[in-house]
């Protein structure tokens, strides 16, 4: 498994790196030494970001982390009056439970958010072998993919029947161009919304408002389900921060503006109209690639999907099926 997840790394890596390689050659006339450049510059970019945020980032989440069993408790108190009000059939047992089990499993995972995140990186029967994967694999393994990238996709095409060459080339373009304007589109889009909700929260003094921010953020990559999550975890901290009234209003605010700015201005103007799928077919895809493949599943579904309409459109179109 770390073999196949370091050469799909690699691959992913390679091709966002690819752009920059093909101009660094123009101006080096030389593709091995662009792919070089190209890759040291990758390689800084991503150290410079590890050794800036992940101290930062680590402390915040931890605080946060601290912080949410005071955070359950202070809902769990202050909501149960009004579920108690509304004489809802099970509604509080099914709220107290659900307390309980949050608070064990938080319990019972006491360690530090540095010290997961280390392992998870780390993981494995050998951890020599996986430094030594990610350190001198993954660059030696995007060394010659980038330098013969256009050699390779010439390979991939002599194996597709003549008749079918010049369809099979423009689902080629197409998918390589909605894939890109999606990755570059989601990153636009998720370090706007991190730096909106960070400000907002911090305007509106929530405690925790850095990892929250970034969280809400990121969380943007789960269509749905990222928005919902982010929502539950800062209305808990805007309750206890706020009480329960204000940080209730204050939160629901902030997120509501937010999805509005996500939804109808910076995915229109990012990502536009290049993913093209209904929402319906967002949820199915999110639901199946969730249940086939967990979180991996969550993360891929959108593209993927995207890239697979895309590929039956144009097969269709050109009557390559």
């Amino acid at each position: 498994m770390t073999i196949v997840l370091l050469f799909f790394s690699s691959l992913f890596f390679a091709y966002l790196t690819q752009p920059l390689c093909a101009r660094l050659t123009s101006f080096f006339s030389s593709r091995s030494l662009a792919s070089i450049v190209s890759i040291l510059i990758c390689l800084t970019l991503i150290s410079s970001l590890l050794i800036i945020l992940a101290p930062l980032l680590g402390s915040e989440l931890q605080k946060l982390k601290d912080r949410f069993p005071l955070m359950i408790s202070v809902a769990h108190t202050q909501l149960m009056p009004i579920i108690e009000r509304l004489n809802l059939p099970d509604s509080a047992n099914l709220i107290n439970s659900t307390k309980l089990k949050l608070l064990s499993y938080l319990d019972g995972n006491k360690e530090e958010v540095s010290t997961f995140v280390f392992k998870f990186l780390l993981r494995g029967t050998n951890i020599i072998l996986d430094i030594i994967g990610w350190v001198v694999l993954v660059p030696v393994t995007m060394f010659y993919l980038l330098r013969d990238w256009n050699t390779l996709l010439a390979s991939i095409i002599k194996f597709v029947p003549v008749r079918m060459r010049s369809a099979f080339s423009i689902i080629l373009s197409e998918t390589d161009k909605k894939l890109r304007l999606y990755i570059k589109g989601q990153a636009y889009t998720i370090l706007a919304m991190g730096l909106f909700y960070s400000t907002a929260l911090y305007f509106f003094s929530y405690e925790n408002w850095l990892p929250i921010g970034i969280l809400s953020g990121i969380l943007l990559v789960l269509p749905y389900i990222g928005f919902f999550l982010a929502t539950i975890i800062a209305l808990l901290a805007g309750i206890l921060d706020l009480g329960l009234t204000a940080g209730a209003l204050t939160t629901l605010i902030i997120f509501s503006v937010g999805q509005v700015i996500e939804g109808f201005f910076l995915t229109p103007k990012l990502v536009g109209e290049t993913v093209g799928l209904h929402p319906l077919a967002v949820i199915f895809s999110i639901i199946v690639f969730g249940s086939l493949l967990g979180f991996t599943g969550l993360l891929i579904a959108i593209p993927v999907t995207a890239i697979a309409t895309s590929l039956i459109t144009q097969a269709v179109k050109n009557n390559a099926i």
